[in-house]
């Protein structure tokens, strides 16, 4: 009887210290490879985010964009010219003009001007339909291209 019950101790401790199978070791490693692999992408499109977000000239640019929309708010656009936007306020008949002066965008408006967008080598404004395509080439000669749309009235 004690030789007996030492057989199902054995057998016991056996079953219980089993490992893995190749089978499910190689299936687990498929996994974690699959797993790091899809991971990989996404690393890289963070590290380029995070090079365009500390790259000032990106970062002006887009705020350029953002105020330009901002600005021209209430304001219809009357006229493109490649050196320059004219806007009109149908309330007001106010005219506002937007274009390059030396090496910037500004914004005039009545007798003053106000600087939208620095260290630009070259503007180009163009439409097409609704839409009013900004060229900007940049002094380090980044060119960066926008679009913002302005309905026809």
């Amino acid at each position: 009887m004690l030789l007996n019950c030492s057989l199902l101790l054995n057998k016991r401790v056996q079953k219980e210290n089993q490992g893995f199978t190749l089978i499910e070791c190689l299936i687990a490693l498929m996994v974690l490879s699959s797993i790091c692999f899809l991971f990989l992408p996404i690393i890289n499109i963070t590290k380029e985010l995070n090079e365009d977000l500390n790259d000032s000239v990106i970062q002006e640019w887009h705020v350029f964009l953002a105020q330009l929309d901002i600005e021209t708010k209430g304001y219809q656009l009357t006229e493109v010219k490649p050196d320059r936007l004219i806007f009109v306020n149908p309330e007001t008949q106010e005219i506002m003009k937007i274009g390059t002066y030396e090496t910037m965008i500004r914004k005039q408006l009545n007798d003053g001007h106000q600087p939208l967008l620095m260290h630009v080598k070259q503007a180009v404004f163009s439409q097409a339909g609704s839409y009013v395509k900004l060229q900007v080439t940049f002094l380090n000669d980044e060119q960066h291209c926008g679009y913002l749309y302005y309905p026809e009235k």
